[in-house]
C-alpha cells in the first residue's frame, strides 16, 4: 500500500472497493507486489463489495457474500504474511 499511495485523489489508503482493486491492478509491480496482484487480478476477489453498503439495509447483503469476503480476506492476509 505504501508503494501504491500517491496524491490523495489517487491514494490507495483513501479508496474502497471496487476502485481500490483497479488502482492495485495497475500499480502492483515487481516481486513484492506479486502476491497481492494475484488476488486482485481475479474478478471474484471482493466481488459485490462496495462502500455504499455501509448504510444499506442488512437484508440487501447476502450471507454468501459475507462468507466469501471473510474467506478471501483470511487468504490474502495469510499470503501477505509469508
Amino acid at each position: 500500500m505504501m508503494e501504491v499511495s500517491g496524491p490523495r485523489l489517487n491514494d490507495a489508503f483513501y479508496k474502497h472497493f471496487p476502485e481500490l482493486r483497479t488502482i492495485l491492478r495497475t500499480a502492483l509491480q515487481g516481486r513484492r507486489g506479486q502476491t497481492l496482484a494475484r488476488f486482485v487480478a481475479d474478478d471474484s476477489f471482493m466481488n459485490n463489495w462496495h462502500i455504499h453498503m455501509r448504510y444499506a439495509d442488512a437484508r440487501q447483503i447476502r450471507d454468501e457474500w459475507i462468507e466469501q469476503w471473510a474467506e478471501q480476506a483470511r487468504r490474502v492476509v495469510s499470503a501477505m504474511g509469508t
